[in-house]
């Protein structure tokens, strides 16, 4: 992973402890890869500097979007901008869909779209949440590495 420093994240608390993993990770039945894991311990939440990503459609066409915040691991469960919180909601969202998926929210874009992990075998990988596309999730990278690695500077957008 690149070096964490690079995305000049600003706002974020502490660095998350183990017991908030092990408790947002036993509440949800997950296991968060190691590289989301690292992170977390690096900076817990904030927004980054380079907050540019790519996506792709199902159609094919591609896209762009950003960051505008890494949600954080707290043991406050009611903190809106906390990976709990906006895991309940993101889950909550796909039932509605009818999907049930290993998935954890990890940011949003300015449009208040989330992006997540997904962590089944299947099919992991950072995805992000199109609401106003009727649930639209476009594969963002195949890991959490992958998308950090791919982050770059909102000119380019």
């Amino acid at each position: 992973m690149r070096d964490i420093n690079e995305l000049e994240i600003t706002g974020s608390l502490a660095t998350a402890t183990q017991e908030n993993i092990d408790a947002l990770e036993k509440h949800f039945h997950v296991t968060f890869p190691d590289d989301y894991v690292q992170f977390l311990f690096a900076v817990n939440g904030g927004s980054p500097a380079l907050p540019v990503f790519n996506y792709t459609l199902s159609s094919g066409r591609e896209g762009a979007s950003a960051v505008s915040k890494f949600f954080y691991a707290t043991g406050n469960n009611d903190d809106q901008y906390g990976i709990w919180y906006n895991t309940e909601i993101l889950r909550s969202d796909f039932t509605e869909y009818g999907v049930d998926r290993p998935v954890i929210a990890i940011g949003e874009n300015g449009g208040g779209d989330m992006i997540y992990l997904d962590t089944s075998a299947g099919s992991p990988g950072v995805f992000i949440f199109f609401y106003a596309s009727e649930g639209s999730t476009p594969k963002i990278s195949d890991t959490f590495t992958a998308f950090i690695n791919q982050l770059r500077p909102v000119e380019e957008l």
